[in-house]
């Protein structure tokens, strides 16, 4: 019997539900005690429901202020020097920032920092902040502890952790249940092309707008569905009355947030993904990928490495819609071209994307 006991430090407990929970439920079917901090959500119930205990934490995804983020830092100081956990899993940038600093005070065993993305920060159009400096300096500090393990998502992200930390893994993507995203034929009776995202602005959002917009003067009996969250912690979400301007026009449908995402995806023939975020993978283009739909993002880390380019999908500059109307309406256009790329799509995320592995690879960096 191990007694082992496992902390994971994450800014968004819904983000965690969505990404993470199967790894915490190997955790416990191992027979670790496993506790979650994070901010409160209504979904805590889910894990009480798979035996986890949840540790209120009150930290902000987006938003900076300097005495919630010291009395933050305090509350996780608190929580660890009460817990002391044998392992230490800090998820998204701002619980690694925090905790790799707590780290320098404080005895943990072991820390695993999983970067999902590095966020709006880095973000392909911005490249003059204060902000991000100060934690390029963060980083330099207290990220060379040599009890820190790093997973990242994509190669970039893994070359500029490689700075200051060599023991580092790369995993491509979150995983996904292939039993939970099957593959279905498309439908023709309708043809539904889709954007499922955060709603923030480096999402692309305008850009895919703008290209149905243009593909609907053309192709009137295409639907241009929107669907997602609107993110208000953070000052680059699109604002509700702006969404219903848009939809008041007529050319783009917003679906609000779906839960049931394979749904939506299977009755989806396109699915568009034209960010400059700074993503990690993004997960819902593996959900697509898996589901057998071409996919058309950018040229850019935490995109591009969910497509085999002109094979399951199209690689685009970021921000250009031309190329997001030029590819578009080649898939619209070639029924076997695009069925092709679905399929292979689906193939490409079996060997690819698997949950299974992904949970597999945690636990054999854990190793506890």
């Amino acid at each position: 019997m191990s007694n082992k006991t496992v902390l994971i430090v994450i800014n968004d407990l819904d983000f965690f539900i969505s990404h993470r929970l199967d790894i915490a439920k190997k955790l416990i079917s191992q027979n670790k005690k496993v506790y979650l901090a994070s901010k409160y959500s209504d979904n805590y119930r889910h894990l009480i429901d798979n035996k986890i205990e949840f540790i209120q934490l009150n930290i902000n995804r987006s938003k900076i202020n300097i005495f919630r983020e010291l009395f933050t830092i305090f509350q996780l100081y608190k929580i660890i020097k009460t817990l002391e956990p044998d392992l230490l899993h800090l998820i998204t940038l701002k619980p690694v920032i925090y905790g790799s600093i707590l780290n320098h005070f404080l005895k943990i065993n072991k820390i695993v920092c999983s970067i999902t993305g590095m966020g709006t920060l880095y973000s392909h159009n911005n490249n003059k902040n204060i902000l991000k400096q100060i934690i390029k300096l963060i980083m330099k500090i207290y990220f060379k502890n040599k009890n820190i393990t790093f997973i990242v998502q994509n190669s970039q992200d893994k070359k500029l952790i490689e700075k200051y930390n060599n023991n580092i893994f790369l995993i491509e993507g979150s995983g996904v249940d292939p039993n939970h995203f099957p593959y279905k034929e498309e439908n023709l009776d309708s043809f539904n092309i889709l954007l499922s995202t955060r709603l923030l602005k480096e999402k692309g959002v305008y850009e895919y707008i703008e290209m149905a917009n243009i593909l609907k003067k053309k192709y009137p009996y295409i639907n241009f569905w929107l669907s997602g969250k609107i993110d208000t912690d953070n000052p680059s979400h699109i604002k509700l009355k702006d969404l219903d301007i848009i939809s008041k026009k007529g050319v783009i449908s917003y679906l609000g947030f779906e839960k049931n995402m394979s749904k939506l995806i299977n009755e989806s023939n396109i699915f568009i993904y034209p960010s400059y975020y700074g993503e990690g993978l993004a997960k819902v283009l593996i959900e697509v990928a898996m589901s057998g739909r071409p996919i058309i993002t950018t040229n850019l880390p935490g995109c591009r490495e969910s497509i085999i380019n002109n094979i399951t999908g199209f690689l685009v500059k970021p921000m250009n819609v031309h190329q997001l109307v030029e590819f578009c309406e080649k898939l619209i256009t070639n029924n076997n071209l695009r069925q092709k790329m679905g399929k292979s799509a689906r193939e490409f995320a079996l060997s690819k994307f698997n949950l299974s592995q992904v949970v597999e690879k945690h636990i054999e960096i854990y190793d506890l």
